[in-house]
């Protein structure tokens, strides 16, 4: 599991996102994002469908990782098995674009 806390006590601009980005499964297969005011889930979103191809799990942090952005449209980019580079937004954790590197990983 790989968690960013994003507060402006870390450095990090309040104005793009008050809530927690949690990443879970094998090499970061979901994506759910918390408020930090109430802690329900704001929106959860899928990054690999096929999970059975994730391999990278050993330390569970391999191969992932989360930036967020403001360019045009408030987004996280994450990367998913150390291949899937996605960019969601941060409203609604719609798939902005996703990419495959498939010899990569």
């Amino acid at each position: 599991m790989f968690r960013m806390i994003v507060s402006p006590g870390l450095g990090y601009r309040s104005d793009l996102v008050s809530g927690v980005l949690l990443l879970s499964g094998p090499s970061a297969t979901i994506a759910r994002l918390f408020s930090l005011s109430t802690g329900h889930v704001i929106w959860e979103r899928t990054l690999m469908i096929d999970i059975s191809s994730a391999h990278l799990t050993n330390p569970v942090y391999l191969g992932t990782d989360a930036a967020f952005t403001d360019e045009g449209e408030k987004a996280v980019v994450i990367l998913s098995d150390a291949r899937r580079v996605s960019k969601l937004s941060i409203a609604d954790g719609s798939v902005l674009w996703s990419l495959d590197a498939p010899g990569a990983g």
